[in-house]
């Protein structure tokens, strides 16, 4: 089915409302070779686009071959009614358009009425580094709704000093397309650049390299842990089929972004409750 322009958010409404359980953020998959608009319809204050979900975490991140790593998403039910569903997370190698393999297969979900849980799944991932999560919800008699976390957060960022990645982008259509690609930046004054703006007939499923270049400018402070730097989107016959999220991160990480600042996991005090006196 095709989504007329300007009817998008309407019909992004309706499946939400539709649906009993969602992913927050949440967006419903209209389409399995194309996901149109680049946004997210997002029921709890904020609108992230789907390759950039806040729900979805990872820990730890980048990942270590062969080390194990959790992979939670956060799930809503806003009904009165207990509810039944199946989360499949999957992994892609670092990139646009890449295709994600399942990680586990399905998870069963339980919700209780109005209820916000995190579901969980482990896994020892192949590779070190930067990778592309997803997250596909499934519920009987609802429309699946899929989310993303594909966040690049590896290269040492300095002031005047240029910073290049270089990640592929892959034509998953079954036909010969022009991929657009575009930046979303966040930070003024800060310089981000494209190799390539405009990958021409690109095969079914071919895969080209292409160097995003940031360069925080000179004689100003970094900006604090997790700050969004720039956004790269991938187009293709006017839907979106790839993005992700260039995040600022120190070389030395104190915060563990899963837990809220004041509920740190990293920091441990033993025994507790603590006894007058007495050593820790």
């Amino acid at each position: 089915m095709k989504i007329k322009p300007f009817h998008s958010v309407i019909l992004l409404i309706i499946l939400v409302l539709s649906s009993s359980i969602s992913v927050i953020p949440v967006i419903a998959q209209v389409n399995p070779q194309s996901i149109e608009n680049s946004k997210q319809l997002n029921l709890i204050e904020t609108v992230e686009p789907i390759y950039a979900d806040p729900g979805i975490t990872i820990d730890p991140y980048p990942v270590m071959a062969g080390q194990p790593a959790e992979v939670c998403v956060s799930l809503r039910n806003s009904t009165t009614s207990p509810q039944e569903a199946a989360a499949t997370f999957s992994w892609a190698n670092f990139g646009l358009g890449l295709p994600f393999t399942p990680i586990n297969g399905p998870v069963p979900v339980s919700l209780p009425p109005h209820s916000v849980l995190s579901q969980c799944t482990h896994w020892v991932p192949p590779l070190s580094g930067n990778l592309d999560l997803q997250v596909l919800l499934q519920e009987e008699g609802y429309e699946p709704q899929v989310s993303q976390r594909n966040i690049d957060v590896i290269e040492l960022l300095q002031p005047g000093v240029p910073s290049p990645l270089i990640f592929p982008v892959r034509n998953p259509l079954g036909e010969i397309v022009t991929i657009n690609l575009g930046l979303v930046p966040y930070l003024p004054g800060w310089s981000v650049q494209l190799s390539q703006t405009a990958l021409t007939d690109m095969a079914p499923f071919e895969t080209r390299l292409v160097t995003l270049t940031v360069t925080p400018p000179a004689g100003q402070p970094l900006p604090p842990d997790n700050t969004p730097v720039v956004d790269v989107e991938a187009h293709a016959n006017a839907a979106l089929i790839g993005g992700f999220r260039k995040v600022f991160r120190p070389p030395v990480s104190l915060h563990n972004l899963k837990d809220p600042i004041y509920a740190e996991s990293g920091i441990t005090i033993d025994p507790y409750p603590v006894l007058a006196g007495q050593s820790t």
